[in-house]
């Protein structure tokens, strides 16, 4: 069983997909929110009919790779027919499936629970993202230079002062990404078309995706 918050559309606002129309799965830590995977893997089927290809995991306050033995069942469903991001704060060691499947990790640290250690298996066969959201730039290249080892390329995401960024990557050869709006191609003030995710089992019926 997956603890999923809510499904929903909307743009990918960060890393190598910004732009890109997505399906976000919000995971919770609550155990009332608990769904079969097979629930989500057949909704998921049904949103590739409509040409929505992406699919963005993230956290409601958690960290998404605690639920990670769940996480590997549901991408190895899904993982040929959707291109995958997975958000993280760096604290829990990727499973072997979820770098095998997963095309993009985006780590915002957590300033307590960190693992520098885990840098280089994030970056193990997908693509690397560092959030600094704010950071010390400086420290968090530092750990990026000394516990990445793998052949990855390296991304920074502007969150703190961008020319400060710019000079940073310049200087150690990474590729900047900046951060769109918060839900950029929404009404200004529309809320997120949310999916009822007490309601999938209704969708049974539909047709599946290829």
């Amino acid at each position: 069983m997956l603890r999923v918050k809510t499904i929903y559309p909307n743009i990918q606002t960060e890393g190598s997909f910004a732009g890109v129309p997505s399906i976000f799965i919000v995971l919770s830590d609550n155990h009332d929110h608990e769904m079969k995977i097979d629930d989500v893997v057949h909704y998921l089927g049904t949103v590739a009919n409509t040409g929505l290809r992406h699919i963005s995991i993230v956290g409601e306050d958690c960290e998404p790779l605690k639920q990670q033995a769940e996480l590997v069942k549901l991408i190895k469903h899904v993982a040929r027919s959707f291109s995958l991001v997975v958000h993280t704060t760096g604290s829990v060691l990727p499973a072997d499936g979820m770098n095998q499947w997963v095309d993009e990790f985006i780590c915002t640290p957590d300033e307590k629970k960190f693992n520098p250690n885990i840098l280089d298996r994030l970056a193990e066969n997908s693509l690397f993202l560092m959030d600094f959201n704010g950071e010390d730039v400086h420290k968090t290249i530092q750990h990026i230079n000394k516990h990445i080892h793998t052949e990855s390329e390296r991304y920074v995401l502007t969150g703190g002062d961008e020319a400060e960024m710019r000079s940073m990557a310049l200087a150690n050869g990474y590729r900047v990404s900046s951060m769109l709006s918060e839900g950029p191609g929404l009404p200004e003030n529309a809320e997120k078309p949310e999916i009822d995710i007490s309601a999938l089992k209704t969708l049974k019926d539909a047709p599946e995706g290829k």
